[in-house]
């Protein structure tokens, strides 16, 4: 059976419990009056070792101290023995822990990349040797800070640092205060930027141009600009889910999605090579995998378009301006974007309403016109 808090506060006097779901963790009572104590069991260079995990309470419950125990029994299958190891551990110790017993596990695939990234590129590079005990708060400030020219993207890389600093806490892997908690976010203005004719005529010339050197980042950027849909959907996406001119996404952001797939898209998907050995449309350089990163790539190629303060995102927002041009609904567009709320596509409102003054005024001039005929 999988130990509970029910199973914890009935254990009699010298009372010993294993988890059935994890081999080796257990919880023992050794006196009628004295406090539950989380164990694990295991083999460390042939011998069979018993390790106190922490008493019953805040911060051990059952799932706390589980965690811990899968942490112990990782730090021993790469040959550590955790009775050696400081009780100070790295940030990066703790970030490849807080990886494969958090992020794998919690989060959709999408989302994991989005933390690998953040994790590996930012905080690791910055903070990997240090311990939190050595984070001050003008530490993280000054991190943080130093990314403020995006700020959506330091408010989300200190999100990710703050989320990993409370997880260790709670496992008693960390006694610091998070710092995180502290730092005062930067204000996130929603922007709208849509490209213009020259710009999009600009861009298309640089893609043309980069066809044959790599195919896949300008396949992603193509299929990006033709369908709205999001970075991770385009670069997750499969040929197997491409049924009757549709993505059909099984897993998006929103849940199940269905991307429509227009001519100029499907045109986009010819030209895009596929390999025998690998599902993945956008193929990424090792076998079987997709494309992660691109954002350095859609960098270079924005600033060879001269696209000023565009960001790869922008395209879905250049997406949903086109199709309000063309006179779609609001709940149209959602659809085609994949929204769950109305007010998210709501943004899009104010574009909406000077198509509709538009036609309007069209449709104001033809009656007038046919108002004023009489005279002639």
């Amino acid at each position: 059976m999988s130990i509970t808090n029910k199973i914890v506060e009935s254990l009699r006097a010298k009372q010993t419990i294993w988890d059935t779901s994890l081999k080796g963790f257990g919880v023992r009572r050794r006196t009628e009056n004295g406090s539950a104590t989380f164990i694990l069991k295991s083999r460390i260079n042939g011998k069979q070792v018993e390790i106190t995990i922490g008493r019953y309470g805040n911060p051990w419950t059952p799932k706390t101290a589980r965690d811990r125990a899968m942490g112990l029994l990782t730090m021993i299958a790469s040959g550590h023995d955790p009775r050696e190891i400081k009780p100070k551990m790295t940030i990066k110790d703790i970030a490849l822990l807080y990886l494969a017993q958090h992020v794998v596990q919690n989060l959709k695939l999408r989302t994991q990349e989005e933390y690998r990234l953040i994790i590996k590129n930012k905080i690791i590079l910055k903070f990997g040797k240090a311990t939190f005990d050595d984070l001050s708060r003008s530490d993280v400030a000054g991190w943080h800070n130093s990314y403020r020219e995006t700020p959506r993207g330091a408010n989300f890389a200190l999100a990710v640092l703050s989320s990993m600093w409370s997880w260790s806490i709670d496992r008693g892997f960390v006694t610091a205060v998070n710092n995180c908690l502290k730092v005062k976010r930067f204000k996130e203005n929603k922007r709208d930027r849509y490209l213009s004719e020259e710009e999009a005529s600009r861009l298309g010339e640089v893609l043309d141009r980069l066809e044959n050197k790599d195919p896949y980042l300008v396949g992603a950027i193509r299929l990006f600009y033709f369908t709205g849909a999001r970075r991770s959907e385009i670069l997750s996406a499969k040929w197997e889910w491409i049924k009757d001119n549709t993505l059909m996404l099984p897993d998006s952001k929103t849940g199940f999605k269905i991307i429509p797939l227009s001519e100029d898209a499907q045109d986009a998907l010819k030209k895009i090579p596929k390999q025998l050995d690998n599902p993945y449309i956008i193929c990424g350089g090792k076998p079987k995998t997709h494309l992660v990163e691109i954002s350095r790539s859609w960098r270079r190629i924005a600033k060879e378009a001269k696209l000023v303060n565009f960001r790869l995102h922008d395209l879905r927002h250049n997406f949903a301006s086109a199709a309000v041009n063309q006179g779609m609904s609001l709940a149209l567009i959602g659809g085609m974007l994949g929204h769950k709320s109305v007010q998210t596509t709501n943004r899009y409102a104010h574009l909406y309403s000077s198509s509709l003054k538009a036609a309007a005024n069209k449709t104001s001039t033809s009656l007038s016109k046919a108002m004023q005929s009489h005279g002639k």
